[in-house]
């Protein structure tokens, strides 16, 4: 059965403890879908706690209008940022044809670890048994197509068949915090997720390390 498009007052019904779906699998499957139920990040311009510190609340951020499904992953670490290569598998092939990128600044790494909690965390574990870890994909094409966005903030979703990671950028404004921009949509399988948070905790705890 093709669900169609969720009306909108449904849709504000919606909680990051609730995530929408749609007709019978509302009833059956809710509880079986996982979001990170932090509902704020918490950010900071600087290293002292209180100094520029502005709050997300991550529950009421716009869904990302662009949308990529990833079937490959890579990790490039740089000066001041971290680059998640999301990626496609050419059609027969075992090199990656295109790819989203991603860069995560450093500071962000802290306060997004924070947002993935016990029990989303728990929930993934038990996800994962189904799955085989996914590993790095080992070559990318000379000619591959590419784009690249800022990520600063992120929100994530998984059940047993698919994983959604949502990104957002913080623009900078003349006065007051930053705003929330929506940048992309990755969707794809648990395992990705699963190798996104296992990278943004190492990262976090390696910067955390250099900082002492």
């Amino acid at each position: 059965m093709i669900c169609p498009e969720a009306p909108d007052h449904d849709r504000a019904k919606a909680t990051a403890h609730e995530p929408f779906l749609c007709g019978m699998a509302r009833r059956v499957n809710r509880k079986r879908r996982s979001r990170a139920k932090q509902t704020h990040a918490t950010m900071r311009a600087s290293t002292d706690p209180g100094k520029s510190e502005f709050r997300i609340a991550l529950a009421r951020l716009p869904k990302p209008e662009r949308e990529f499904y990833c079937n490959a992953v890579q990790l490039q670490q740089r000066p001041n940022v971290v680059s998640f290569i999301f990626g496609q598998f050419g059609a027969g092939m075992a090199s990656v044809q295109n790819a989203v990128v991603v860069d995560v600044p450093h500071g962000s790494f802290r306060p997004l670890t924070l947002t993935f909690d016990e029990a989303f965390r728990n929930r993934l574990t038990e996800v994962m048994k189904a799955f085989t870890p996914i590993e790095p994909a080992p070559e990318v094409m000379k000619e591959i197509r590419s784009l690249s966005y800022a990520g600063h903030v992120a929100t994530l979703l998984v059940n047993e068949y698919a994983s959604v990671l949502d990104f957002y950028e913080l623009e900078p404004r003349l006065e007051g915090p930053p705003s929330v921009t929506p940048v992309i949509r990755v969707k794809s399988l648990p395992p990705v997720l699963k190798w996104f948070i296992d990278s943004c905790d190492r990262i976090a705890n390696e910067l955390s390390a250099q900082r002492i």
